[in-house]
């Protein structure tokens, strides 16, 4: 099955778990474009690659790409700092 299948499979057939998802999502994110993977959780570097994954997978990065607004630059920050 393509990611494209795959994608449409999810987004038609479950669409108020998406928008629990994309709720959830943009609870964990924070301002500064991190994310936590859980309330009162640590920002990483692997909080923004499930959200990121999460995301793509289900077709949510297509449909609000705002989710991840500085989230790229959070990351390089975080790797110039902590790696």
């Amino acid at each position: 099955m393509s990611k494209q299948a795959a994608t449409t499979t999810i987004s038609s057939s479950m669409p108020s778990k998406r928008n629990k998802l994309l709720e959830f999502l943009w609870k964990m994110r924070q301002d500064d474009g991190s994310f936590t993977m859980h309330e009162g959780g640590e920002a990483d570097t692997r909080s923004v690659y499930c959200a990121a994954s999460v995301a793509a997978l289900t077709g949510l990065l297509d449909e609000d790409v705002e989710l991840f607004d500085n989230s790229v630059g959070w990351l390089v920050r975080y790797c110039l700092t902590q790696c």
